[in-house]
């Protein structure tokens, strides 16, 4: 049986500067749980309903997790979602090296303070369909650990790595040669500029961009065309939006087919 300490533990771990200090994050919902738990998420312990545990104790002790049973109330207590899900998971924190960004040999994503939960749970889990394996943020983005950006990565924050860090810094550290490709909206036509199958995709924040500074660092400058030849149309894209086209025409660039 759990104790009132254990659950308010948990379920102080629905604020940020507790899951930092205690390296641990919340994830919940039944679709959400069993993608992590086949994709070998670092979990520490799952507190789930009788029906769940029924159904799944078996594939938890496979992989070795420990599970317990928790009653409604106790759940109410820990949930961070308005209705309660059957099922919770208590998750580590990963720290990936630096040193295990390939910059010579893949797509990276660089997030500068993209603010919205939704749209960075977006832009993780769209990486992730396009096979981007590792992201970096700058330290003005939202929490990726806050519950609304996990539960909309749907289990993708768990197979792409996660790296917090000063862009400005870390893009000066690049080795000569490694492509900077950025979207603003004087840029040139993504559909008819050159793209490299590894390097560095900036996107910005949503409401101005990509910062000047990380601008003067960029080689090649992309915008996104409209598809209106006249009058007026929106001003810009949604940030989740415009990164989930820049990713897939850098993917359909790479298809042996194209």
């Amino acid at each position: 049986m759990l104790t009132r300490n254990q659950v308010r533990h948990i379920s102080e771990l629905r604020n940020s500067s507790y899951r930092r200090e205690a390296g641990l994050y919340l994830a919940e919902g039944n679709r959400l749980v069993v993608d992590m738990i086949h994709s070998g998420a670092d979990i520490v312990a799952i507190y789930a309903r009788e029906s769940w545990l029924f159904q799944y104790s078996g594939l938890c002790r496979l992989k070795g997790i420990t599970t317990r049973l928790i009653s409604e109330e106790y759940m109410g207590k820990m949930t961070a979602l308005t209705t309660p899900s059957p099922v919770l998971a208590v998750v580590k924190i990963p720290s990936p090296p630096l040193s295990e960004i390939p910059t010579l040999t893949n797509l990276i994503l660089l997030l500068e303070d993209i603010k919205d939960p939704g749209n960075m749970g977006t832009i993780i889990r769209t990486a992730d369909w396009f096979g981007i394996r590792h992201i970096l943020r700058t330290p003005g983005s939202v929490d990726i650990y806050n519950s609304k950006v996990v539960q909309a990565t749907m289990g993708s924050i768990v197979r792409v790595k996660q790296y917090e860090m000063n862009a400005v810094e870390w893009l000066n550290t690049l080795p000569t040669g490694v492509p900077v490709f950025g979207t603003v909206l004087s840029g040139d036509n993504i559909y008819q500029s050159t793209l490299a199958p590894s390097g560095v995709i900036v996107i910005g924040n949503e409401s101005r961009g990509i910062s000047e500074e990380i601008q003067a660092l960029l080689t090649t400058r992309l915008t996104i065309p409209t598809g209106v030849s006249e009058g007026l149309t929106a001003e810009s894209l949604n940030a989740g939006v415009a990164a989930a086209i820049v990713m897939s025409e850098f993917s359909r660039r790479r298809s042996p087919s194209v």
